[in-house]
């Protein structure tokens, strides 16, 4: 039997993302998204609950990202879940997290306050590592 890893989101980046680099000088820049709930309530005001959600984006398009990418950003962010241990050495336990590894990502907000990436720079989702 086939699966299927896929995560499509659609909400605002929490702060503007700064680039990084793996040891080995892999780039990649590690965001946050915001999702919000709006629940009506029988009395009163509807209730709104924000979910966060951690983003990794790899390489070409890391680098374009960087440039596109700022709070408060309307995204729309396409990838797969990935779920990695890391030993906390102070704690002494393990710990597991989830990211989205991004694929593709379309800025939502008006065309005239997006930056002009050149076709060139458009990143290829192979490029995407694990």
């Amino acid at each position: 039997m086939k699966t299927l890893n896929r995560v499509s989101l659609i909400g605002h980046l929490g702060q503007t993302p700064e680039m990084r680099e793996t040891d080995s000088g892999a780039k990649f820049l590690p965001a946050s998204v915001a999702t919000n709930l709006v629940v009506p309530q029988k009395e009163g005001e509807p209730k709104t609950y924000t979910e966060w959600h951690r983003v990794l984006f790899w390489n070409q398009l890391a680098e374009l990202a960087v440039q596109m990418l700022k709070k408060g950003t309307p995204v729309f962010v396409e990838g797969r879940l990935r779920t990695y241990k890391k030993h906390d050495a102070e704690a002494g336990v393990d710990r597991w997290n989830t990211v989205i590894v991004a694929t593709n990502f379309i800025v939502l907000s008006k065309r005239e306050e997006q930056p002009e990436v050149p076709p060139e720079q458009v990143a290829d989702a192979a490029e995407v590592p694990f």
